[in-house]
């Protein structure tokens, strides 16, 4: 069944500062694909993948499996549960390059690569440190800890890379501050290539001291930058809100090429919606709640910031498949409304969508998400997108 949804004008503005902000143009969103939860029959899933055929490719990481959805809807599942090749233990991510499926499986420390039919082609382990690329070279090498976020072209890898605290840094990570996440190309044997981005420490996080023990606490709604790094998509688009003052509130789009090469970073206007009593009131027993679960002591210690008086302007960020940017905008009427940027930061359009569905994979034209039930089970649909 199609259902047709007038898309509503958003309550904020998306222009470079120093324009005079207005409503983006309005877009509409026709639904011409549901495969309903009893029919889909997933375990909670978090992310998705799409073929170059439209296939939807959805992890089961409750079931050590994949499940992949037709143009149609109709099903197929590869994998199985087990170690052996093709099968799995915990399926927590997935994607595409060209036309082969990645699939990583953090349990066994190992990503397996199917062809365009999903036959297997190969598994090959996770190199989750550097240690063994410098065993050889060095003789007190440093410490790298790679958390692999996504296959790329020509078979690298995006990566997470940690490094421990008091062991040297490589010379590539040398100016980098503690607590800051460091984005990098590595090789599938864990050899570093290139810096691809970095995110400062958290502005939004206050660590605290007691005795021996540390421990921290986070600003109400304080604006955390967004990150699209574990969604398995090629490049990155991060977001930072820079200002939510009434004067001058400012957000920050910056789209990373898996090359390394910025797209493009613009800063966009909005404005500021101000945080509930309601709101406040929950934050402060959520922190009275925390506080009965410490040792007195630390209880003590634990500063309390004050909320932020505002929300955060964006709630969610998706990469799409032809690098167009995709952001769920925070207003004051709630609901799940989007603005769409293509590949250079311009603003396409606003739409909105049902409440129970979460958008997870998108192109200029079409969307693809997840649709959740009364009961909280998910089905799998698909909207166009027009003007």
């Amino acid at each position: 069944m199609k259902r047709f949804l007038p898309l509503l004008l958003l309550a904020v503005g998306i222009l470079p500062p120093g324009l005079s902000a207005q409503a983006p143009r309005i877009l509409t969103v026709t639904r011409d694909l549901l495969v309903s939860p009893d029919k889909a029959d997933l375990s909670e899933a978090f992310n998705i993948a799409v073929s170059r055929r439209g296939e939807i490719v959805v992890p089961q990481p409750g079931q050590s499996n994949i499940k992949i959805f037709s143009p149609t809807g109709a099903m197929s599942v590869i994998g199985r549960a087990g170690e052996g090749p093709g099968e799995f233990r915990r399926v927590t991510r997935v994607g595409f390059v060209g036309d082969s499926l990645w699939v990583l499986d953090p349990s066994t420390a190992r990503i397996t690569l199917f062809g365009p039919d999903y036959k297997l082609l190969r598994s090959f382990p996770e190199p989750f440190s550097a240690m063994k690329a410098f065993q050889a070279k060095v003789a007190e090498q440093p410490v790298v800890n790679f958390f692999t976020q996504a296959v790329l072209p020509g078979g690298d890898l995006r990566a997470l890379a940690s490094m421990r605290n008091g062991t040297p840094k490589p010379a590539w990570a040398a100016d980098i501050d503690s607590g800051a996440s460091l984005f990098v190309r590595i090789s599938a044997t864990g050899e570093y290539q290139r810096r691809l981005a970095v995110s400062p420490p958290s502005r939004c996080s206050i660590s605290y001291t007691v005795g021996k023990s540390q421990g921290s606490t986070r600003v109400p709604y304080c604006p955390e930058r967004l990150s699209t790094d574990w969604d398995g998509a090629l490049g990155l688009a991060l977001v930072d809100v820079l200002g939510s003052g009434a004067k001058g509130a400012t957000y920050r789009v910056t789209l990373i090429r898996e090359t390394g090469d910025t797209l493009f970073s613009r800063a966009y206007a909005f404005t500021p919606i101000a945080i509930t009593t309601a709101a406040r009131d929950s934050a402060e027993a959520w922190d009275a709640g925390l506080r009965k679960q410490l040792p007195p002591p630390m209880a003590e210690a634990m500063p309390k910031p004050k909320p932020e008086p505002t929300y955060p302007p964006v709630r969610r960020v998706v990469l799409g498949r032809d690098n167009t940017v995709w952001l769920e905008m925070r207003t004051s009427a709630g609901g799940h409304r989007w603005q769409v940027l293509d590949p250079r930061g311009n603003v396409l359009g606003a739409f909105q969508l049902p409440t129970d569905v979460t958008l997870k994979a998108a192109e200029r034209g079409t969307i693809w998400g997840l649709t959740t039930d009364e009961d909280g089970v998910q089905g799998v649909v698909r909207y166009k997108v027009g003007t």
